[in-house]
């Protein structure tokens, strides 16, 4: 994937940070690859399997904004308006666990046996 991003102008915008993410993500998925590392992860708990995927979609979403603004500055809005789209989908899904949960906790706060036991 980096090879295809650095391919692209250089005066693409925000190829920068679509680089960037790229190259997280690499690194992050090169050092998950090894058992001794990825094991330990996924056996911990689910949250920290998410965070470790958070990477890869932020690359994507990085480059669908990037390709998106490209198209847009070429005049194509089409395939723009659905790079965006992507873009938009790909930030819903990285931030949907977030989400649900501060909308569990909220919902269920005020609840009796969700309240501190008193101590006497």
């Amino acid at each position: 994937m980096l090879v295809g991003l650095a391919r692209l102008p250089e005066d693409l915008p925000r190829r920068g940070l679509a680089l960037g993410a790229a190259t997280i993500a690499l690194l992050t998925a090169a050092a998950l690859w090894f058992p001794a590392l990825r094991d330990p992860v996924a056996d911990a708990d689910p949250a920290l399997g998410w965070a470790a995927s958070l990477p890869q979609l932020a690359a994507l979403a990085a480059i669908a904004l990037a390709l998106s603004r490209a198209a847009d500055l070429a005049g194509d809005s089409g395939p723009g308006g659905w790079l965006t789209t992507t873009a938009v989908l790909v930030g819903i899904t990285a931030a949907l666990p977030i989400l649900v949960l501060v909308g569990l906790l909220l919902a269920y706060s005020g609840r009796a046996w969700a309240q501190p036991a008193a101590h006497d």
